[in-house]
Formats: structure tokens, C-alpha cells, sequence
């Protein structure tokens, strides 16, 4: 719902049962503004969440027309809940709305999720489309901090993805200049590219105390530290990012991921078994959306129970996953840990 500017003119003599009645039609005014945005707060922090079908239903309830956020995020709920329809929906909804950086930006993150479960050719398509949908997003909204972000990461993949290196630089060093989170995210995101260890190495000391409460960074540094195979002090900063309370919105998927990477790093061996546990009870105190990703960080916290010679609660964990039937690579994985148990 766009917000109502009122312009005040009031005239000298103004009764107080008028002014009365013109405060309240302004408190409500301010009140539908204020619930507008919570819900799109609401709805945003919701898909990150991945509880695609409040979504869905919450803005198929919204009177039209719909906000380009909100509209994008319809679009991101029904792929997700659509995945074999995802390639037409995606395409669909940029044919009718091209200008919508929303539209670009969500399906940038869509177009590189459908490319993990995808063929060989469709795959490399589909990595190519995102590429374009990011530096398309961050070109229609050039004040986007975010979105700058990703366009410059967009523009470092490789010349066969669609990718133009000497592009990305100049994003970089645009955000440089007032300062943020996101300067961070896009210095490290080029020193990857650039492969450069030892500027790495150096920005991460200096950010490592400073941002400690910052989940996204310290998830960012660990990969960073992983890149160039320094994999402890990666499972360090993975494990301290998951033991901060988890941020909404793009932020929780970081955290996830910071909290998933110290479990299967424990389990491999890289930091200790009990803070892969530690992560796991973590996470699923916070995840509870039964799909099959969390059906894995169930998995997960099984396979450390074992590692842990917790075998009693290693079984409950296993028989637990089983009863909610995941798909057929994680129940053959749990059935399979189950049997040596």
C-alpha cells in the first residue's frame, strides 16, 4: 500500500471536533503505512524462512496493485513451490515486469538454486541465467547496496557464464566509499576471484574483532579462510557466527549455513565433535520447517551423535528422520546409518 502524503492546511479557526476526526483519519493513515510494511517485513523474513505457503497466501490476500518486492516474491514463493514449473514462472513473470529489480534479483538466487538439480546443459544455462539476473538487478538499482553486492560477484564469474572480470572492480571500490557490511562482502567476494591469499588473510584480522556480532561477515570470512584451505580457523568463525541469534531476511541464510558448515566440518573432523553438536541443537531449536533441508540438518545431528558414541540418542535421531519420510537420498543415508548403529 503506497503511503498518503498529506499537505496541513488548516484554517485559523478549526473546531475541535473537525481537528479530532482529521487526527484520527491521519492516525489511520499512518497506521495502514505502518502495517504495509510489516507486512512486507513479515512476508520477506518469511521466504528466507522458507515457509513458502505463508507467503503465498498472504499476498494472494493483498488488494492489487502489489509493490515490485511483493510481487517478486509471489513469484519466488511459487517457484519454490513449483519447482519443475520454475524455469516458465521465472521467465513469465520478467517478460511482464523487465524493469522490476526485485524480479531480477530473486530470480538470480532461484535461477542458481534450479541449477543444483538440473542436467548438465540445463545446468550451465540456468548459472548463466543467474549471472544475467544479478547484474541486471544491481544495473536497475544502482542505490541498492545489495544488489551491488551480488552484481559485482555476478560479473567476477567466469566469461562463459556471462561474467566481465574488469567490471567488477569498479563496483567494488564504488562501495568502498561508504563504508558498510556490504563493502566487506564485496572487497572478499574480489579477493576470491582475485585469488589474492594474502590481502585476504590481512582484511580478515581486521575484521574478525570487529565485527564479531555480525553473522553475514563472519560467515563470508570462513569462506573466504576455506578458499585458501584454512579450514580450523574457518570451522572457528562458522561456529561463532551459529552461536549468535539468528538475523532475519538474507541474514538467517547465512546463518544456516554458518551453523550447517561447523556440524559437517566437525564431522569430517575440522574443530571439535561438540561444537558440531552444539550447532545442530542450535540450529534445529530455530529451523522448524519440515522440508528437505531440514530434513539433512536432522541428518546431520544423527551422524555426530554416533561420531559422539552417543549411540541410543543417534538411533532416536535416525528413527525420527525416517518417520518423516525425506527424500530418497537422505532416507537411504539414514537407513544406512541406522543398520551399523
Amino acid at each position: 500500500m503506497p503511503t498518503l502524503h498529506i499537505k496541513l492546511l488548516l484554517p485559523l479557526k478549526f473546531s475541535s471536533t473537525r481537528l479530532l476526526a482529521f487526527i484520527s483519519a491521519v492516525s489511520i493513515t499512518f497506521a495502514c503505512t505502518a502495517q504495509a510494511t510489516t507486512s512486507l517485513a513479515n512476508i520477506e523474513n518469511a521466504y528466507f524462512h522458507r515457509d513458502y505457503l505463508f507467503v503465498q497466501t498472504t499476498i494472494n490476500a493483498m488488494p492489487s496493485p502489489l509493490s515490485e518486492q511483493t510481487a517478486a516474491l509471489a513469484m519466488a514463493a511459487k517457484v519454490k513451490l513449483n519447482p519443475d514449473h520454475g524455469e516458465a514462472i521465472i521467465n513469465n513473470f520478467i517478460k511482464a515486469h523487465p524493469n522490476n529489480a526485485y524480479g531480477h534479483y530473486y530470480g538470480g538466487l532461484l535461477w542458481s538454486e534450479l541449477a543444483k538439480n538440473a542436467g548438465l546443459f540445463s545446468r550451465m544455462r540456468f548459472y548463466k541465467q543467474s549471472v544475467t539476473s544479478m547484474i541486471t538487478a544491481g544495473l536497475l538499482a544502482p542505490d541498492n547496496p545489495r544488489f551491488q553486492v551480488e552484481a559485482a560477484k555476478a560479473y567476477g564469474q567466469p566469461a562463459m557464464l556471462g561474467g566481465q572480470s574488469e567490471l567488477q572492480k569498479p563496483i567494488v571500490d564504488k562501495l568502498q566509499t561508504q563504508p558498510s557490511s556490504f563493502a566487506k562482502l564485496a572487497l572478499m567476494d574480489y579477493l576470491q576471484n582475485t585469488e589474492d591469499k594474502a590481502a585476504a588473510l590481512q582484511l580478515i584480522a581486521q575484521l574478525t574483532p570487529r565485527y564479531d556480532q555480525n553473522v553475514e561477515l563472519l560467515e563470508r570470512m570462513g569462506q573466504l579462510l576455506w578458499t585458501f584451505e584454512q579450514q580450523d580457523r574457518a570451522a572457528d568463525l562458522f561456529s561463532q557466527a551459529c552461536q549468535l541469534t539468528p538475523p532475519n531476511n538474507q541474514g538467517y541464510v547465512k546463518w544456516l549455513s554458518a551453523c550447517q558448515l561447523t556440524a559437517a566440518f566437525a564431522l569430517n573432523d575440522i574443530g571439535s565433535v561438540q561444537h558440531g553438536l552444539d550447532a545442530c541443537k542450535t540450529l534445529l531449536k530455530y529451523d522448524t520447517v519440515n522440508d528437505s533441508e531440514h530434513h539433512y540438518f536432522l541428518l546431520l545431528n544423527s551422524q555426530l551423535l554416533a561420531k559422539n558414541q552417543q549411540y541410543a540418542e543417534a538411533k532416536t535421531g535416525y528413527q525420527k528422520l525416517l518417520a518423516l519420510n525425506p527424500d530418497k537420498n537422505i532416507k537411504k543415508e539414514a537407513m544406512q546409518q541406522l543398520k551399523k548403529l
